[in-house]
């Protein structure tokens, strides 16, 4: 049985080759999908355990119970705004569903700062799995 990864922001996909940033241009992390937000809003595309909340809150990572974890980057080298115009709904170690609010932010605050808001879902530990993880995975982008 497959694993879906649901959508995580309203908002167009877009190329991650595209991006300017060579680590998720050239999916250094992991395979990985990107999205043109229209709003600021991020949920939780699958069911599991937050490992990770950057202390930006520009940041999180997401461990389903088989141990495929995901990571949601939300805009490119936005770590320099310091957690301006970001808020973080949930700590390490809540239980999440899908569709639950993880972070907020503000496109005017990345806007006004220079900072490209792209949204990126990377699968982060697919090396570790025997079989392709995307043959087991789809990630839902409508």
């Amino acid at each position: 049985m497959g694993v879906v990864i649901n959508k995580v922001v309203e908002g167009n996909l877009i190329d991650v080759s595209s991006l300017p940033d060579k680590v998720f241009a050239e999916k250094m992390l992991g395979d990985s999908i990107a999205y043109k937000p229209k709003n600021g809003l991020i949920y939780s595309p699958v069911d599991g355990e937050i490992t990770m909340i950057f202390p930006t809150g520009h940041a999180v990572g997401i461990k389903m119970d088989d141990g495929i974890e995901v990571l949601i980057h939300v805009g490119i080298n936005s770590v320099n705004l310091k957690g301006k115009g970001f808020i973080t709904f949930v700590k390490d170690g809540d239980k999440v569903k899908k569709g639950d609010r993880l972070l907020g932010f503000d496109l005017k605050v990345l806007s006004d700062n220079n900072i490209n808001d792209s949204v990126i879902v990377i699968l982060t530990n697919g090396g570790v799995f025997k079989t392709d993880l995307l043959k087991r995975v789809t990630i839902c982008h409508e």
